[in-house]
């Protein structure tokens, strides 16, 4: 098997002896200990009451807003703290480096509705996994897709919309070649003549309002799933 060489450009670390890397190398150099009574929990009730805890850590600090913190579990805050800690050490600015030279990206969905609280729920239910596009209409789904294609995962598509609606969105689609972009429509408008007329378009799925979370949750993963294991093939 061939090695493969790895270079690190940016060390981070949240850790019981510190909550970076010159504090927990310090420390390990020391001859510290994390070890301490346990402080997250009531421990009296229990034969072991030490434990190396992470102490006095605040990823607000590190300019992660109060919104964003709500939804992560401990583990995941201490994680982001690490990784801008890494990130801020290896110097990268987003000057510096152009998105195309990173390992992982974050894949958009681009949501294409009139209305904007059909544009805020949808937006809600994948923010934390996704990036989030908003168009109000089809003309700016399709500058949307002439400026970067690549990166979206999945389209959630209205039909009935002003200016251009969602079939035109499905034809620039179809004219230009990209269908290894699944669309999923979501609509109140689906009714018969609307499906048929979309599944001429391979559309992957659709989904009519109201919009119930989990169900829409679970089928839009659904299909990111599936279209990536086809790009992946055909790579």
């Amino acid at each position: 098997m061939a090695q493969r060489r790895v270079v690190i450009t940016g060390l981070g670390a949240v850790s019981p002896v510190g909550n970076n890397v010159k504090d927990s190398w310090e420390n390990i150099k020391a001859g510290k200990s994390g070890v301490d009574k346990i402080t997250l929990f009531d421990a009296s009730d229990y034969p072991v009451q030490i434990a190396a805890e992470v102490k006095e850590f605040n990823l607000e600090s590190y300019g992660v807003d109060r919104k964003a913190m709500r939804k992560m579990n401990r583990q995941t805050k201490f994680l982001l703290g690490a990784c801008i800690e890494a990130v801020n050490d290896a110097g990268y600015t987003k000057e510096s480096i152009g998105k195309e030279n990173i390992g992982i990206t974050r894949h958009k969905i681009l949501i294409v509705d009139d209305k904007a609280v059909n544009r805020y729920i949808l937006g809600s239910i994948f923010e934390d996994d996704y990036e989030i596009i908003e168009c109000c209409d089809g003309s700016c789904a399709i500058e949307e897709l002439a400026k970067d294609k690549d990166s979206v995962a999945v389209i959630l598509l209205d039909i009935v919309m002003p200016t251009l609606d969602g079939f035109a969105v499905l034809n620039f689609m179809k004219e230009k070649g990209m269908i290894d972009i699944p669309v999923v429509l979501v609509s109140s408008n689906v009714n018969d003549e609307n499906i048929r007329k979309a599944y001429l378009y391979d559309v992957a799925d659709y989904i009519q309002k109201p919009f119930q979370e989990n169900v829409v949750r679970q089928r839009v993963k659904y299909v990111i799933r599936k279209y990536g294991k086809i790009r992946e093939r055909y790579s």
